[in-house]
């Protein structure tokens, strides 16, 4: 199996038969990540420690039981991605596309988003704490079940956005 670029430039090359292995054996080799092309992949049980996924395109990729650790994510395509159980600490997210992103069971824990768009994206049961969401377009999305403790929500656009059963514990909304 290969992983290629957004140029459809071969990356990395392995003899493996799923997806998870080569994305396990690219991380291994320390395969740089930025411009990389996920889109589809289902990557279960994976540890991404301070990896950059600038300009990435994870469109419709399944991430399950993933932990993103320090991970940069600017200018990342995350359409139609399905994060289920993932966690991401101290990320940063920078004009991320998150349109029909599908989140469930999955933490944010001390990250920072800039300017990300969630249009008809589902946040169910996901828990927010620490992190800062800054001049995000929250646009006919549906956020059920969510928790946000501690977190700073600045210029935040809530457009026709569903918000059911959500917490804001200690949350501090800005304009």
């Amino acid at each position: 199996m290969k992983l290629y670029d957004m140029d459809n430039k071969v990356v990395f090359e392995a003899p493996v038969h799923t997806e998870w292995e080569l994305v396990k054996a690219a991380m291994k080799a320390k395969v740089d990540f930025r411009n990389i092309n996920l889109e589809g992949y289902d990557l279960f049980n994976l540890t991404f420690q301070d990896v950059d996924f600038t300009s990435a395109n994870l469109i419709s990729t399944n991430c399950r039981h993933c932990k993103f650790d320090g991970c940069i994510f600017s200018h990342t395509e995350l359409d139609s991605a399905i994060l289920t159980a993932a966690r991401f600490y101290s990320c940063k997210f920078e004009k991320c596309s998150m349109s029909y992103m599908n989140a469930t069971h999955t933490n944010f824990r001390n990250c920072d988003f800039d300017s990300p768009y969630w249009a008809r994206a589902l946040l169910r049961q996901a828990y927010f704490e620490r992190c800062t969401i800054y001049a995000a377009r929250v646009y006919e999305a549906a956020i059920i079940r969510t928790e946000f403790k501690d977190c700073r929500i600045i210029d935040t656009a809530w457009e026709e956005a569903l918000q059911h059963l959500c917490y804001f514990t200690t949350a501090e909304a800005l304009k």
